[in-house]
């Protein structure tokens, strides 16, 4: 069973140095589909499936190990009513007096 301990322990090793080298090493060592003249259609789906399943499983790991993005500061930027002319400046769009 995966506990919140165990995925964090997970996560810390597929981001170490070994982790990574794991990662690249199974990217590496991935099967491929080298179809040949005696290949039959069932054989190269099987093949076919096998490149995607590992694929998927390196796709797997390396999302797994992705750090969670820290969470932003919320900035709240508070400008002044629009039609309060004088709170804004004349080049943007303050009222210009004339005179």
């Amino acid at each position: 069973m995966i506990t919140v301990t165990t995925t964090e322990q997970i996560r810390e090793f597929l981001n170490s140095q070994a982790g990574q080298a794991l990662i690249k090493a199974m990217s590496i060592s991935a099967p491929f589909v080298h179809p040949s003249k005696d290949d039959s259609e069932a054989g190269l789906l099987f093949r076919s499936g096998v490149v995607e399943g590992w694929r998927a499983a390196v796709h797997f790991l390396v999302s797994f190990g992705l750090k969670d993005a820290p969470a932003s500061e919320e900035r709240t930027v508070e400008y002044p009513p629009l039609d309060e002319d004088s709170a804004w400046p004349k080049d943007l769009g303050g009222k210009v007096e004339q005179g």
